[in-house]
């Protein structure tokens, strides 16, 4: 819903996780095209 971006109402670094999550994808798919 984007609210976690400014205040979670459950108070869970939600957009935290998903910046994490993101940045941890990112790298895995570099380092397969790295690999070719």
């Amino acid at each position: 819903c984007g609210s976690c971006q400014f205040t979670c109402p459950s108070n869970r670094p939600m957009l935290d996780y998903i910046r994490l999550g993101k940045g941890k994808v990112g790298a895995m798919i570099r380092a397969r095209q790295a690999k070719k």
